[in-house]
């Protein structure tokens, strides 16, 4: 999440200081200084570099495009995208300039691009192990979830709920109740009012990640449990729609376990600091909250190593892609029907 300094209170919003100076909270000595940008910048650079190359390898190839389920994947590359060239690119400038370098305007679009674009993937997230346990558990029904209609209308309305609840408030600032008088200098602080007010980071939190966490335990409870009824049952017949479904090459089973687990270890941080800002009422240390929005944003870094380690298809194309110099490497890949 774009880093702010929040401070939560009921009926009324406090305002932060235009004197404070970013320097004093991110002064370290120069070899400490070299391996946090290394650590961040990499991290930006395999966020855009990683999932542009996601987008690059499934609309090139016939095969993965075709795939229905692959929109779900294209939708979360998508987010993660928005978050390796906004929100880290934008964190890791401030950084070196201290106060924010780049007044209002750049603020607002900064803002609610990070916010859209995080609870975005939260929602892609869930629509990947919605998909995942249609799959697992409708066999021959599959075909009825897995339409192209469907998926671009579940896609179109998380970005939509994702727009109600983030860029709107943010554009609005002035419109909600104590949220225009704080009294931000742009040169100084990239900050918004609505951001302090604590019902609407109550409601942020539960539905952008609370009502998400919720739904992806059950979904893979259900998932396992189905897998566990199923593997008991060891002469059963298997018809072959259902035994291609389970030797699926997308490696969705795999890979929508990792991706729920990332998303839990990524995001819990930052929720735990919202919520310690609530019940505190006041500031939290800027290290805390770096680190925290870090956190969050390290997981479109980490999600195009997941498609390529658990789709055998995915990595195939991209090994294809970034080895395109080496012609006797790509001879000995096998191709994959």
């Amino acid at each position: 999440m774009a880093t702010t300094v929040p401070s939560f209170v009921e009926d009324n919003v406090t305002s932060s200081s235009s004197d404070y100076s970013f320097l004093d909270a991110f002064s370290h000595p120069l070899p400490i200084e070299i391996v946090i940008s290394t650590i961040v910048w990499l991290m930006c650079f395999l966020a855009v570099f990683g999932n542009i190359l996601i987008f690059v390898v499934i609309l090139r190839d016939k095969q993965l495009w075709s795939n229905i389920a692959n929109m779900y994947i294209l939708n979360l590359a998508s987010a993660d995208l928005c978050v390796g060239m906004n929100s880290l690119t934008m964190q890791n400038i401030w950084r070196y300039t201290g106060n924010w370098p780049f007044q209002r305007a750049v603020c607002t679009f900064w803002t609610v691009v990070d916010y859209l674009a995080c609870m975005q993937g939260a929602f892609a997230v869930t629509l990947i192990s919605l998909d995942r346990y249609f799959m697992m558990t409708k066999f021959l029904e599959y075909r009825i979830y897995n339409s192209r209609k469907l998926a671009c209308g579940l896609i179109t309305g998380t970005w939509t709920l994702a727009l109600l609840f983030n860029p709107f408030p943010v554009l609005g600032n002035e419109l909600w109740p104590n949220a225009g008088d704080v009294g931000i200098n742009y040169s100084v602080n990239c900050d918004f009012g609505v951001l302090r007010i604590l019902s609407y980071n109550i409601a942020q939190i539960v539905v952008g990640f609370v009502a998400p966490a919720i739904i992806l335990a059950y979904l893979n409870f259900k998932v396992y449990a189905n897998i566990l009824k199923r593997s008991k049952v060891l002469y059963s017949p298997i018809t072959r729609h259902q035994k291609v479904l389970q030797n699926s090459p997308e490696g969705r089973y795999h890979a929508g376990l990792y991706r729920g687990r990332v998303f839990f270890i990524c995001e819990t941080p930052l929720i735990v600091l919202k919520f310690l800002f609530v019940a505190k009422g006041g500031y939290l240390s800027w290290l805390l909250w770096n680190g925290a929005s870090y956190t969050v944003w390290v997981n479109s870094a980490i999600n195009p190593f997941i498609y390529a380690g658990t789709n055998p298809r995915i990595r195939r194309d991209i090994i294809k892609l970034l080895c395109f110099w080496n012609h006797r490497l790509r001879r000995k890949i096998r191709p994959l029907h």
